[in-house]
Order: structure tokens, then C-alpha cells, then sequence
């Protein structure tokens, strides 16, 4: 089986030759997908037996990113904080749409937010979470689509484990949550830092989570990270970035 095979296998339940592996935030020479930001450095043909997927940061991460504190916004003026997060919900809609029309397997959709370092579960719930659904909703069609939920032992893996996707990912040293305690509460395939899990994630950093959220918020950071990761003699391929 080649890497693409393997993982819409492994998406839908069916048996493989070997476990499918997913290089990132760094690349990793036996990955069975590519992960791409802003759009393909290279056509997507050049890979034809991968995965391509493009990452998509969720409406509360773009925000994020943008320097608007969403959580305070929404306390202190909750119609402007609505307004300022349906723009962040259309532009996220907007990268969705256009990563399918390049012609992307589908989308490595990164959920900010979920986690007591920005809201509690119930502000998380009322204002995100089903935001992150119905962009999740809306790539349906997708051969493989997956959630990677960024946080440490602070987040709300409960809150959003019923999220659709292909597979489910989340960082389990840094959440200090196992595989076997996802799987009560979420069916399908798994993706972490485990042998335990279905798909392996092959982060290429000792803290990912760290690193991610570290990184949205400052791209000179996002920058350094990049050219230090660069220069580690294992990483033999070209690195990918998913922010």
C-alpha cells in the first residue's frame, strides 16, 4: 500500500499494512501525508501516493494570530465580538474552499481555544465550538480530513472529541490524556504521539503544542523555529509548516 491507501484505510476503518505515520509540525522521511500552509510549495502531483492536506487554523486561532483577544472582546462587547468572529469564520470557510479547489485530500484543521489558558468549557462551547463543526461539516466530500486539537493538560479534549473528521489528533504527552482514554470518548481513528494510537504522529519537536501555540502568536518565532528545525541533520526533507 502506498501512504495515500493507507491512511483513507485507516480513515474508514479497514485493515493495513502497516501503520500510517503523519509528519508534522516537521517533516519526516516515511510520512504518508504532506501537510502544507498557505498552499502548495510545490503541485500536488509531485506526490501523487501521499495525502495532501492543507492546514487551516480555526476562527478563535486566525484570531489569534491577528493579535484580537476574541474571549475578553466577547465579555466586554458581545455583539462586536460576534461580528469580529463571523469574519474569522468566513475567512477560515474561504481558505477551506480554496485548498479543495487547488485540489488538497483535504484539510488539517487546527482547533485553538479549547482549553482553560483562553476560556472556560462553557464559553468555548457557546461562542466556537460549533463553528469548528459546521466548517468540519462542510468538507465532507474530503478523502482525508483531520482535527489536531493544540493545548497542554489544560484542554477540553471532552469538549470538542465529537468534532467530524476522518481521524481525531491531539498531542498526548503534552495533554497528559492516553489513547485509551479518547477512545471512551470518541469512535474512529486516533492520531497522537503514542504507539497506542491509529495513525503515529511524527511531530519532529519535543514540544509541539508549546510550539504551536508559541508560534501563531509571533512569526518572527514561527520564522527562528523554522531555520533551527531546518539545520537538525535527521530531517532530511523538506519541512512543512501547519499554522
Amino acid at each position: 500500500m502506498n501512504g495515500r491507501e493507507r491512511l483513507i484505510a485507516v480513515a474508514r476503518g479497514a485493515g493495513t499494512d502497516r501503520k500510517p505515520v503523519i509528519g508534522w509540525p516537521a517533516a519526516c522521511v516515511d510520512s504518508d501525508a504532506v501537510v502544507e500552509s498557505g498552499f502548495p510549495a510545490k503541485p500536488i502531483g509531485d506526490s501523487p501516493d501521499r495525502v495532501w492536506l492543507a492546514a487551516v487554523s480555526n476562527p478563535f486561532g486566525r484570531a489569534l494570530r491577528g493579535g484580537i483577544g476574541l474571549s475578553q472582546i466577547l465579555e466586554d462587547d458581545p455583539a462586536k465580538g460576534e461580528e469580529i468572529l463571523d469574519s474569522q469564520e468566513e475567512k477560515c470557510r474561504r481558505e477551506i474552499r480554496e485548498a479543495l479547489r487547488q485540489g488538497f485530500d483535504g484539510v488539517l484543521y487546527l482547533v485553538y481555544g479549547a482549553r482553560s489558558l483562553h476560556t472556560t468549557p462553557m464559553k468555548y462551547g457557546g461562542h466556537y465550538l460549533e463553528r469548528d463543526r459546521g466548517l468540519l461539516s462542510e468538507l465532507g466530500d474530503a478523502a482525508f480530513n483531520m482535527v489536531f486539537v493544540v493545548g497542554e493538560e489544560d484542554t477540553y479534549l471532552d469538549f470538542v472529541s465529537d468534532l467530524p473528521a476522518h481521524a481525531f489528533g491531539w498531542d498526548a504527552a503534552a495533554t497528559g490524556v492516553s489513547v485509551a482514554q479518547v477512545r471512551q470518548m470518541r469512535t474512529g481513528a486516533l492520531a497522537t504521539n503514542s504507539p497506542e494510537a491509529d495513525i503515529e504522529l511524527c511531530f519532529g519537536l519535543s514540544d509541539p503544542a508549546v510550539w504551536l501555540e508559541n508560534a501563531i502568536r509571533n512569526p518572527k518565532s514561527r520564522r527562528a523555529r523554522r531555520r533551527a528545525i531546518e539545520d537538525r541533520a535527521e530531517i532530511r526533507n523538506p519541512v512543512t509548516y501547519a499554522l
